[in-house]
């Protein structure tokens, strides 16, 4: 499911204001998914409009957790 919700959401979101990074693995069960945004509101909005509208239905709810960033570099 991962790969299929990627294969359209990915375009979107690298145009997204906000956006900085994504990156997903497998974990058992499904995927973790690590995003970085500029601020939780560009991502809240990306999440609110994209993300949970396309979501298939019978899915269970994604769990969304939030951590301040003090740091990002980059090559």
């Amino acid at each position: 499911m991962y790969e299929e919700m990627a294969s359209t959401m990915l375009p979107l979101l690298v145009k997204r204001p906000g956006f900085i990074a994504h990156a997903a693995w497998p974990v058992e069960g499904g995927w973790q998914v690590m995003e970085i945004w500029e601020s939780q509101a560009d991502h809240d909005s990306w999440a609110a409009e994209v993300v949970l509208p396309a979501m298939p239905e019978g899915m269970p709810p994604i769990k969304m957790t939030y951590q301040p960033l003090h740091n990002v570099t980059t090559a």
